[in-house]
Parts: C-alpha cells; structure tokens; sequence
C-alpha cells in the first residue's frame, strides 16, 4: 500500500505487504470467533450497530497485541475533510472503520462496511455508497488500496459470483471509474479485487480488495 504524499521530493511510503496481510487475516479471524460465539449485537438490523459492534471486538488492545497487529490502531466513524479551492474546510465524507498505520506520515486504510443479503437492493447500496467512493476519490484520495467488508446474511458464493457480475456492467464500470476485476484477489484473506482509475486524485489508481464475511 502506497501513501501519496503531496511534498517535495518525498518518497511514497509502503504499508508492508506482510502487514496487511496480517490486518486482513485478523479482521476474518476475529469475525469467525464472533460467529461461532455471537455476541448480543451480532443479528442486529442497523449496519452501524454491527460495524461498531465489530470495531470493539477489533480494536481490544489484549486481542490486537496477542494477533501481533502492534504495528497500527483502528478508528470509528471518522470524518474525511478536505480544503477547497479556496481553501475551506468541506466534509467529503464518512468512513466506517479507518486502520492507521504506526509510523510518521505513515498511511491508513479504509474499510468500509455494508450489509449484504443475496438481494438487488443492498448489492446496488454496496456499489453506490462504498465501490463507487473509493472509485471517484471521496473514498482515500492519497492511498493506491481499500477495502470493502461485505457482512453477508445469506450464501457467500452466491453473493461473490453476483456481485461480480453486477460489477462489470458497463454502467456501473462507468459509474465507480472500474478498470478491471480480477477473481480470485491476489491476496488470500479478500475473494477478489476490482481497480479504479480516478485521475484528479494524489494516488490516480487504486485497488479495491472485497471480503466477503458470512453472518
């Protein structure tokens, strides 16, 4: 993972292969342990109670120390700001979780949930109000990497393979600047990737990698 740093001369920085890989392999481990011991939230309807339900469990600080993920720290909710052109402060967004990675000027990685169920309606919201914002820049504008959490009420496979099929529509290749989907993801931990092209941005390219989680 790449941080495009708007200075002179300096040096993008590396979020270690290694180290997502670790993140991402926590995030399925911890969601496994949940569902074979669901807590009182887990079949809550509200996607913001599963997200903050999940964060708890994510950001414990015995639990994090013990998976080894010692390198970085999770946010909630936060706020994406940017200047204007005039040099205002603008609200362009709200993310769901925010991973930090613990060093000076060091990047973080967005993961960005939503609720799936088999169904058009929620597949269309995945797209619209989570692909579709990492595709146009709302989303890590200075990152080459993000991360898509689909929490999965119903067949995982079924949605996987739906859910690629609606993402290669021409329209909504159009719609979330999609320049490619590649299944499986290169990466174990996610079911597959897509990559966006969104040149106005620090980073013009990113990569989408998509976690398919079962409830």
């Amino acid at each position: 993972m790449i941080r495009m740093l708007d200075v002179p001369d300096a040096a993008p920085i590396l979020f270690p292969e290694q180290n997502i890989s670790k993140l991402l392999n926590y995030l399925r481990t911890v969601w496994d342990e949940l569902r074979n011991s669901p807590p009182a939230w887990w079949d809550h309807k509200h996607e913001t109670t599963l997200v903050a339900g999940f964060f708890a469990e994510l950001n414990n600080d015995e639990r994090r120390m013990n998976a080894g993920i010692g390198f970085g720290h999770f946010a909630i909710e936060a706020q994406l700001i940017q200047l204007d052109r005039k040099g205002m402060p603008k609200q362009i967004g709200r993310t769901d979780i925010r991973f930090f990675y613990a060093i000076d000027f060091g990047p973080e990685l967005i993961l960005e949930f939503k609720r799936l169920d088999n169904k058009a309606r929620l597949k269309k919201a995945y797209v619209l109000n989570g692909v579709k914002r990492f595709g146009t820049g709302q989303y890590s504008p200075n990152v080459d990497l993000g991360i898509m959490v689909g929490m999965v009420n119903g067949v995982v496979a079924d949605e996987s393979t739906s859910l690629q099929t609606y993402l290669q529509r021409a329209d909504v290749t159009v719609e979330t600047s999609g320049t490619g989907l590649v299944a499986p993801s290169h990466m174990a931990e996610l079911d597959f990737d897509t990559h966006h092209h969104r040149p106005a941005c620090a980073s013009p390219d990113i990569l989408v990698g998509h976690m398919l989680l079962a409830r």
